[in-house]
């Protein structure tokens, strides 16, 4: 079981980058962190869903792009803090040129939102789908606490399982120029206020947004967090912050704040900052990966069909959570820990594997704030991190410039020993995410899934996974059981047309066209809010079905547990 790093810093932006490198050197090299930051976008972009002479012609023309997109965000970093990060690189014995990898989540999520606005052919479809992400935090205070105090959980969904998960740390810096402040990251990566706090009882935690209002000349979200947690003492003090300079990316930020028992979220494009407070009279927020604003929702891009049910399900999922809470006398921090880890559908009221769970195979990192309390709690479990043990650490700036470790709290969600045949499926079924992500070979992610299945075949995640990977392999047959299977299991309506719309197209590759026309008329007749995409497909597809070259070259997201061609 991984500990928890603590780490203490003191001093300008740049004592405190050559502070925190120097500690890193005494821990010994170590360069895991490093190598997966510098390494993601071409682990993104050159992965297993490549097979299409435009997948592979755009791959170079998205590279490219996404250097020259961080170069450009990189100029417009605050000097200060670009020092901060060349300070720490510096003395970690790193390159400095991989202080410009900070400003890569912008940097994808605006050729994202970019491609999305300029519909070019395979280079809008190969950026989309290269990138997902599924934070979720939900926040609670008065009496949908269970002592009224304000308190903020954080689920970070991130593609770098096995290096972020394995040295969780929580670095302190009493910086001589503002409010002391605190924030949760991985050992190595020095980021303050993505998921960040200060002495001032504000918490904030950044979520990955898709927009076309993007632009490249704009302030990135580590230095825009950073200046919160570093300058604010109040909501409406961030909220100024983030109007102060333009923004450079599309980001949901959920801000909370502890002397004022309130919290909002500040939905960030490159055209301005648009707020959502809570519900009239209500005690809590949450927040996911789609905009909620009226003047934020058009423009919003969509990377595959399943993203605004993945989402949606999830804020649905948490809502639901903190109503049964608040009926219980209001959610404790150990409660707001099990929500992390929460792996229920939200229509079905049934566990999944993945989809729209809040607990994802990808969940690298899992906070529990209690800032009236001055305490933060900390995942310290591999992925997904929801499910514990947590260690509790006190916000203390007191502490001497140095580094220790903790070990976690021993009756703060403890795994279950001796796990089920489910229970083993699923640990089956984060490892094929993690290797998806890392090694980008279909067939490897396959033998797990399959495995998975094997273990527990009425689990309807594994099922359709398996059989769009079954389709990359041609084993149309094969991919079409489990689509049939996936279609008979009880599942919220968007998935069982999902798996109706895949199991035609399976059908007809198959040689059986009339089964097809079945299934697309029995997808059509089943509708709900998420389902137009997939209607259109069917409709589409009815007179002319796909092509089985296509169905071989489809593009895949273990994550979203989605598929497109």
């Amino acid at each position: 079981m991984p500990q928890l790093h603590v780490i203490h810093l003191k001093g300008t932006q740049s004592e405190m980058g050559a502070q925190y490198g120097q500690i890193m050197t005494t821990l010994g090299p170590s360069m895991d962190t490093h190598r997966s930051l510098t390494s993601l976008p071409m682990r993104l972009l050159l992965d297993a869903n490549c097979r299409s002479l435009g997948g592979r012609l755009s791959q170079p023309v998205i590279w490219t792009a996404m250097q020259v997109a961080m170069r450009r965000l990189h100029r417009h970093r605050p000097p200060e803090y670009v020092e901060r990060s060349r300070a720490f690189f510096r003395s970690a014995g790193m390159p400095l040129s991989t202080a410009r990898h900070l400003v890569l989540m912008d940097a994808f999520q605006n050729i994202v939102g970019w491609a999305g606005a300029t519909s070019i052919g395979p280079f809008a479809q190969r950026a989309g789908r290269a990138m997902t992400a599924a934070c979720s935090s939900a926040v609670v205070w008065d009496d949908t606490s269970n002592d009224g105090r304000l308190r903020h959980a954080r689920n970070f969904d991130y593609p770098c399982i096995g290096v972020w998960d394995a040295q969780p740390a929580v670095v302190f810096c009493d910086p001589t120029d503002g409010l002391r402040y605190g924030y949760v990251s991985t050992l190595g990566a020095d980021i303050p206020g993505v998921t960040g706090f200060n002495e001032a009882g504000l918490c904030v935690a950044a979520h990955t947004r898709f927009h076309r209002r993007v632009r490249f000349d704009g302030r990135c979200i580590v230095d825009l967090c950073h200046d919160i947690v570093r300058r604010a003492s109040t909501i409406d003090e961030a909220l100024a912050h983030c109007r102060e300079h333009p923004i450079a990316s599309t980001w949901g930020i959920c801000i909370s704040s502890a002397s004022e028992r309130q919290a909002v979220v500040a939905e960030t494009t490159g055209d301005g900052v648009f707020v959502v407070h809570p519900a009239p009279n209500g005690n809590a927020i949450v927040c996911t990966n789609r905009n909620r604003h009226p003047d934020s929702i058009s423009g919003q891009v969509a990377p595959m069909p399943a993203w605004r049910e993945h989402s949606d399900s999830r804020t649905q999922r948490m809502k639901s959570m903190v109503a049964e809470g608040r009926d219980r006398g209001g959610l404790d921090a150990e409660e707001l820990m099990q929500l992390l880890g929460d792996r229920v559908d939200s229509l079905t009221g049934l566990e999944r594997a993945g989809g729209g769970v809040v607990g994802q195979a990808m969940t690298v990192q899992s906070v529990v704030f209690s800032p009236e309390e001055s305490t933060v709690y900390v995942s310290t479990g591999d992925a997904p991190t929801g499910l514990g043990p947590y260690v509790s650490i006190p916000w203390d700036w007191s502490v001497s410039v140095g580094h220790q470790t903790l070990s976690p709290d021993s009756d703060l969600s403890p795994r279950e020993a001796n796990p089920t045949p489910e229970e083993a499926a699923y640990s089956l079924w984060r490892e094929a995410s993690r290797v998806d992500t890392e090694d980008h070979r279909s067939d490897q992610t396959l033998g797990l899934v399959e495995q998975a299945v094997a273990l527990h075949p009425g689990e309807p995640t594994y099922r359709f996974m398996a059989g769009v990977l079954q389709l990359r392999q041609a084993q149309w047959a094969a991919a079409l059981a489990h689509f049939e299977a996936c279609s008979q299991a009880t599942q919220s309506t968007f998935r069982t047309v999902q798996s109706l719309v895949w199991g035609a197209r399976a059908a007809d590759a198959d040689g059986q066209p009339d089964r097809a026309k079945a299934w697309r008329l029995d997808a059509l007749s089943r509708s709900d809010e998420h389902t137009p995409p997939l209607h259109a497909l069917a409709r589409e597809e009815m007179d002319r079905p796909c092509a089985r070259r296509k169905l071989r070259r489809l593009t895949y997201n273990v994550d979203l547990v989605d598929a497109t061609l």
